[in-house]
């Protein structure tokens, strides 16, 4: 019977692609999550904007939207709603110059855990105008997800 052996060379190499293969997909879901914000942006999808932030963030900023839309005497929720169509009906009449278009380049991160900071070049088109900033978009882990925190 055969019995290979192992070398502290082997089990390094082990090791190191373990944490590779890790690190990488939690690099790439932290990442998706800001591709998924941008994507819903770009819609007009309010609602999965804010679903792309921190649950107890989402839920306050849907809760503010209720307060505002009862006082106001408006469903705001509904006015949400028509937004993508109005997106598409734009689009569909090539006039969508004047909607505001958002490119996120991610130029880093650094991820501690469950919490990262991705470093994203953002720019944003509306019409003629174009800006372009750097944004810290501040993530958190939660049950396995990763959300928006807070942009800087």
């Amino acid at each position: 019977m055969h019995h290979e052996t192992f070398h502290e060379e082997d089990i390094s190499i082990f090791n190191f692609n373990c944490f590779s293969y890790f690190y990488f997909r939690m690099w790439i879901k932290s990442r998706k999550t800001i591709k998924k914000f941008e994507d819903a942006y770009n819609k007009g999808d309010l609602k999965t904007v804010i679903d792309c932030f921190e649950p107890t963030t989402a839920k306050a900023i849907n809760a503010s939207i209720s307060l505002v839309g009862g006082f106001l005497g408006v469903d705001l929720s509904a006015v949400m709603d028509l937004i993508p169509f109005m997106y598409k009906l734009a689009d569909k009449q090539k006039n969508t110059s004047e909607i505001p278009h958002i490119t996120l380049k991610i130029l880093g991160e650094k991820q501690e855990k469950d919490r990262a900071i991705v470093y994203v070049e953002a720019t944003l088109k509306e019409g003629r105008k174009k800006e372009v900033e750097n944004m810290e978009f501040v993530m958190i882990k939660v049950d396995g997800e990763w959300y928006i925190e807070d942009v800087k």
